[in-house]
């Protein structure tokens, strides 16, 4: 991979697709991604069509998927969501 995995932005979207996902019957679904915490929370899964990310205790990792261009797409997906939470944050907290 070119860039490595950046594991607090990916930590920091599993949050935000739990704060502004649909609840599903095995966690939580926003803009095509899916977030699963496992029943310790030690694992979480960040997943979408095309790529599953986990990530383990002490930051570990494992992800699956078919081509390079996938994950490049995964991570921009993830740096989206991201901003756009920031973005939509910061305007609420400027009117406050």
């Amino acid at each position: 991979m070119n860039h490595p995995l950046n594991i607090k932005l990916a930590m920091r979207v599993f949050n935000k697709i739990q704060d502004l996902g649909q609840k599903t019957q095995d966690g939580y679904i926003y803009e095509g991604f899916e977030a699963i915490s496992s029943y310790d929370g030690y694992t979480i899964e960040l997943k979408n069509q095309e790529v599953d990310l986990f990530i383990y205790f002490h930051s570990n990792y494992n992800i699956h998927y078919d081509t390079m261009s996938d994950v490049e797409h995964f991570m921009h997906q993830l740096e989206q969501i991201d901003k756009e939470h920031l973005t939509c944050q910061s305007v609420t907290n400027a009117t406050h």
